[in-house]
């Protein structure tokens, strides 16, 4: 749930610039006995013209007029679990990633430099669920020559068809310890900050840090074993 947090927020979508790398991350799972995961995955940040790719999101500018920057985008939803992940999700059916698609928006707000207004609404294109979502918060940038350096906090909003998939238990899903739940309409909270430094003209090193403080539905889930999720990730690239 903390992807978009730990891939690179801190880069605009104006800017041509293309970087490649490796990163490993640290993500918590919110599932009962699920412990936090470490693996290591390719960096991306590639933007031309109106077309970028970041991180796991791909987007398409079509409209840039200062202050407001709007896009289409599309990226895969990193959630889900395997039955055979816990003894607490035994006799569950897994839940696949989904994919979503939907539009962004990012408004240079007037109190002072370079803060932005953040918001996307996407939906499920893979079939899985077919749940919307969307998100609204803000982003501060603090930019050198040779480092940036932004804070982002919000909100998101999931659909009840979203959130039941995830966390819900379905009526051939109970047993004893685990009874039927719905999760319905659920809001989280997040928090992160992410750090670029140049080392040399064409490395840099990429750092992120990511907080998400699970909503009522999810929390209240008997698959849940966690109510705040934390999630870090340490990286170096190469610019092109």
């Amino acid at each position: 749930m903390l992807a978009g947090l730990l891939f690179v927020s801190g880069v605009s979508l104006a800017e041509e610039i293309r970087l490649l790398g490796l990163g490993a991350f640290i993500s918590a799972s919110p599932y009962k006995g699920m412990d936090n995961k470490t693996f290591i995955l390719p960096l991306f940040v590639w933007s031309a013209g109106p077309v970028a790719l970041k991180g796991t999101e791909l987007s398409f500018r079509f409209y840039d007029r200062a202050p407001l920057e709007l896009r289409i985008l599309a990226a895969p939803r990193m959630m889900g679990y395997s039955a055979g992940d816990s003894d607490a999700l035994e006799g569950m059916n897994d839940r696949e990633k989904s994919f979503d698609a939907g539009l962004g928006a990012s408004l240079e707000l007037p109190f002072t430099q370079n803060l932005f207004l953040e918001g996307k609404v996407a939906a499920d294109i893979s079939g899985r669920h077919a749940g919307p979502s969307a998100e609204l918060g803000l982003e501060k940038k603090f930019i050198s020559k040779y480092w940036r350096l932004s804070f982002s906090a919000g909100g998101r909003l999931h659909s009840a068809r979203l959130e039941d998939y995830y966390f819900g238990v379905r009526p051939d899903e109970v047993r004893p310890d685990r009874p039927e739940y719905r999760a319905g309409t659920t809001g989280h909270f997040f928090a992160g900050t992410t750090f670029f430094c140049g080392i040399s003209r064409n490395w840099v090193i990429m750092t992120g840090l990511g907080t998400e403080w699970l909503g009522a539905g999810a929390r209240k889930s008997p698959l849940t074993g966690r109510d705040v999720l934390l999630g870090g990730r340490l990286g170096l690239a190469r610019r092109f």
